[in-house]
């Protein structure tokens, strides 16, 4: 039996029936019976991980770091200190955004549409329940960036719903659309998240009177951005955004909540959670666990949190 002389194991392998006793924890812990308090089964579970740390991608912890790993049993949802740092941030960018959407209010309706998942879950979730005390209405959409690399027209693959369209041509709002970006800033300019392709797409359909189904002309669009840092040039995407002219009574504003320096990190919250996994114990010694037993769980942990923090940023 090889194993790495740390203390305990050392010390035990100076008495008679070493062997035995090694044999006997080591099996006890691959049965489901770690002793996170027994020091001599912490020392074995270093030995273990030391050999394999390469085969199995694992972090390589020295041994001081090592003992000191939490006990994570068959805990679900973990939400480490680096998780409450980065929900502080993002707490103050939900607040940010609520102030900007507060002083939009101006005797128009006023629409909030969320865009999923980062805008929706971890911006405009969290301040909901504010923005619909002030009269704001909200609503959640999914317009996906992967669609819109590039300008493309109106794309049948993505844009908002046929009833959100519906409503604005009914109700006649100022809307202001709510997502962010993990690129922020592109060659010293803003950048806005590619996904806003597919709204200014639909209100230029829409201020066109082309389609039908919209009952279009009821009210034009001017595309207008905001960003906690917005530059006189900026990117939707990969591509500069060139406004266009007209008469307009009514805004569609495409809001990022995140700047350069703040950075979009939930985004992509199922990678987020197998990404940033977290070490300890468990019953069978060692473990790595993601963040979340699964995405929604983790998602709506966060939310919590925001939406506790916001309030003191406001």
């Amino acid at each position: 039996m090889c194993l790495l002389p740390t203390p305990e194991i050392w010390a035990a392998a100076q008495e008679a029936g070493a062997d035995e006793l090694f044999k006997s924890a080591q099996a006890g812990i691959e049965a489901g019976r770690f002793d996170y308090a027994n020091p001599l089964h912490v020392e074995l579970e270093y030995t273990r991980h030391k050999a394999s740390e390469r085969e199995r991608g694992y972090m390589p912890f020295s041994f001081d770091h090592f003992i000191q790993l939490p006990w994570l049993g068959d805990r679900n949802l973990i939400m480490t200190d680096s998780v409450y740092a980065q929900v502080e941030e993002t707490a103050k960018q939900a607040a940010e955004v609520f102030k900007y959407i507060s002083t939009r209010q101006n005797g128009n309706p006023l629409l909030v549409i969320g865009n999923k998942r980062y805008g929706s879950y971890f911006v405009v979730r969290p301040i909901e329940e504010r923005l619909t005390k002030e009269g704001v209405s909200v609503v959640h959409e999914y317009v996906t960036s992967f669609n819109y690399g590039y300008p493309q027209g109106f794309s049948a693959f993505g844009g908002p719903t046929n009833e959100v369209m519906r409503w604005i041509n009914d109700n006649g709002p100022d809307v202001i659309v709510v997502d962010g970006t993990k690129n922020a800033e592109s060659n010293g300019r803003a950048r806005f998240p590619a996904s806003f392709w597919g709204y200014i797409n639909a209100f230029e359909l829409y201020n066109s009177g082309k389609c039908a189904k919209w009952c279009g002309e009821v009210h034009r669009y001017k595309i207008t951005f905001w960003a906690p840092e917005m530059t006189e040039k900026f990117f939707v995407g990969g591509h500069a955004f060139s406004p266009g002219n007209g008469q307009y009574d009514r805004e569609a504003t495409m809001v990022s909540s995140t700047g350069s320096c703040s950075y979009a990190y939930f985004d992509d919250p199922e990678g987020y959670v197998e990404y940033n996994r977290v070490y300890g114990f468990a019953q069978n010694g060692f473990v790595s666990k993601p963040l979340a037993k699964n995405e929604d769980m983790f998602v709506s942990a966060v939310q919590r949190e925001i939406k506790e923090r916001v309030g003191k940023y406001l």
